[in-house]
């Protein structure tokens, strides 16, 4: 059977999967104290809340190279910080081959991977553990709130609309440049057209103002031409009536000879 190596992230799953029932919360990245304070990080924290499980709380160091865990054995009180606090300590390892049980501290437990999840080659001892500080207490509740599904979704969700905000800004701000860029283009067009230099506020006002009273010059041209060309359609109408009444005068100057 061909031996397996898994990865950090994928012995902390099986982890999960090992302790989902009822009874029993875990905890990832559990510090041995708050603030900026030396302290040391528990992979993760299993709590047997059922007094039938005998409340116990079980702490796990999870290794996946053989480098990492020749530094965690050389120095075996760097887990105490939080081990003196746990009913039961464990390492679990990503491949079996990296640890002999030899090496392991007296009251350690082992895990390793096996099929699609992970056995015990080693059971851990009982220890008499010590009450929590309030440091480490106030540790393990900032982990469970920030775990908590209700604050993770608040912080989702505030990700998610941050996020859509700055796409939906990104694109608006993009809109923007690129008409931004039209209209200094046709202003350039202008102003080779033109020979003027739009180089203000006031130097624009003035210009449109100019624009202005040609466009309503144009428009007084306009109604003066129209004015012209309806004069002459007049004075058209007045000659052929001139000449109608000069024609019918004469007709009657000839009736009355007769």
């Amino acid at each position: 059977m061909q031996k397996m190596k898994l990865t950090t992230e994928q012995v902390r799953e099986r982890l999960h999967n090992k302790y989902c029932g009822p009874g029993i919360v875990i905890l990832n990245e559990v510090r041995s104290t708050m603030g900026f304070r030396y302290c040391t990080t528990a992979d993760a924290l299993v709590f047997h809340v059922w007094p039938s499980k005998g409340l116990e709380i079980h702490g796990f160091e999870i290794k996946a190279t053989r480098g990492d865990l020749l530094k965690e054995l050389q120095t075996p009180t760097k887990a105490e910080n939080i081990s003196q606090y746990c009913d039961r300590w464990w390492l679990v390892v990503g491949d079996a081959s990296i640890v002999e049980l030899a090496e392991l501290p007296p009251h350690w437990g082992l895990m390793i991977p096996y099929g699609n999840g992970l056995s015990i080659k080693k059971s851990p001892t009982l220890q008499e553990s010590l009450p929590m500080d309030r440091g480490f207490f106030m540790s393990i509740v900032r982990n469970m709130y920030r775990h908590n599904p209700s604050a993770k979704a608040i912080r989702e969700a505030k990700q998610r609309g941050y996020d859509e905000g700055f796409e939906e800004g990104t694109e608006k701000a993009l809109s923007d440049i690129g008409e931004a860029g039209e209209i200094i283009q046709a202003v350039q067009i202008f102003e080779k057209a033109s020979g003027l230099k739009i180089t203000s506020k006031w130097s624009v006002e003035s210009l449109g103002e100019a624009v202005k009273a040609l466009q309503d010059r144009e428009k007084v041209e306009d109604f003066i031409t129209m004015l012209g060309w309806q004069q002459k359609q007049h004075q058209g109408c007045v000659d052929a009536t001139e000449q109608t009444l000069i024609a019918l005068k004469k007709y009657q100057a000839e009736m009355e000879q007769q």
